[in-house]
């Protein structure tokens, strides 16, 4: 079947090519713990990062990057049905959370003045996939996932407790996709029965109405990234998503309205992720089904550069993230069930 998109006057330039920025590092291993799935990174201060997994023993394993090597994994106590979520909702604090066993959600947070994490805690909750969370103003987060009835459900943490698990309105078939939109509020991306997309925004204590937004999905891997817009940008989050011709496709939220969808070339089983650089612009990863290498595109406000090859052998969507520094790392797993990383441009 082919691919459904609408392309709009005011996306055609995501399609443009713009000079290719400096080069990354090697794509290295990062230790030899095993794996189950992709790893969700969060950038913290100072060109540091850290990342939750899924390991091979059904629990959340975590691993801190200081710029140049990261520590071994950890394991966080709990098993766990879903890969991590892992994001920073305040200045050096972020935590990752993850569908427990009997559907209720489980979190740790983590204290980068200590380096230490926090006992697993679980949330009640009738969750039927992992959940996606975002940063909220005020030192908060929001956590959504798909519920055990095929709606979405949301709970809001304060930075002490959470809120009770709350339904919105709606039929979704997959987990949400949520960024903060940098404007006050969280937008989440969803696909709907007809695995068209649909995204919905909460702000000031609601949500919106569930607002289709064109496309059609290959797979049900949608991601989504906010950049701190400090300079003029057309968008303040950007979504991807691979169609059913296995192209990459992306969508721009202005912050009122969605953009439509452009195809970005680069043919993949997953889907890209993207990091902050600087201020308005992204680095993007993804996985080829070429030859399974990582490949990196480049957003620079208006247009976006030619996929460039970084290497290794990858069987998932990446989780790349912004340190800081103006540089982005992605991390990604291998055919080896090991997490594998670059960092750049």
């Amino acid at each position: 079947m082919a691919t459904r998109v609408r392309l709009l006057t005011v996306v055609a330039c995501l399609a443009s090519a713009s000079p290719a920025f400096s080069a990354w590092t090697p794509v290295t291993q990062v230790n030899g713990t095993l794996l189950r799935g992709e790893p969700s990174c969060v950038g913290l201060s100072g060109g540091e990062a850290v990342c939750g997994a899924l390991s091979s023993k059904g629990t959340v394993v975590v691993s801190r990057f200081n710029g140049t090597s990261w520590t071994g994994w950890k394991t966080l106590a709990g098993a766990v049905s879903s890969a991590p979520s892992c994001v920073n909702y305040t200045a050096g604090k972020a935590l990752c959370a993850a569908r427990a066993l009997n559907g209720q959600m489980q979190y740790s947070v983590y204290d980068t003045a200590t380096g230490l994490w926090t006992k697993s805690l679980k949330v009640g909750g009738a969750l039927y996939s992992g959940p996606s969370c975002a940063t909220l103003p005020g030192g908060k987060a929001l956590c959504a996932a798909r519920s055990s009835s095929g709606g979405l459900t949301y709970s809001v943490f304060d930075g002490a407790a959470w809120s009770p698990f709350s339904a919105v309105a709606g039929s979704i078939i997959s987990r949400p996709a949520c960024t903060t939109d940098d404007n006050g509020g969280v937008v989440c991306v969803v696909l709907n029965p007809g695995n068209g997309l649909s995204a919905i925004r909460y702000a000031s204590g609601a949500w919106g109405a569930f607002t289709s937004i064109g496309g059609v999905a290959g797979s049900n891997d949608v991601r989504c990234a906010s950049y701190d817009v400090s300079v003029p940008s057309p968008y303040r989050v950007i979504c991807s998503v691979t169609g059913t011709n296995s192209v990459v496709y992306v969508s721009g939220f202005t912050g009122s309205a969605w953009s439509g969808w452009g195809g970005l070339g680069l043919t993949t089983n997953y889907a890209a992720s993207c990091g902050v650089t600087v201020s308005g612009q992204l680095a993007c990863g993804a996985v080829a089904i070429l030859d399974n290498a990582l490949y990196t595109t480049t957003w620079n406000g208006s247009a976006w550069s030619a996929w460039a090859k970084q290497g290794g052998t990858g069987v998932g969507t990446p989780s790349c993230t912004g340190l800081g520094t103006g540089k982005v790392v992605c991390a990604f797993p291998g055919v080896d069930n090991k997490m594998h990383y670059t960092v750049g441009p």
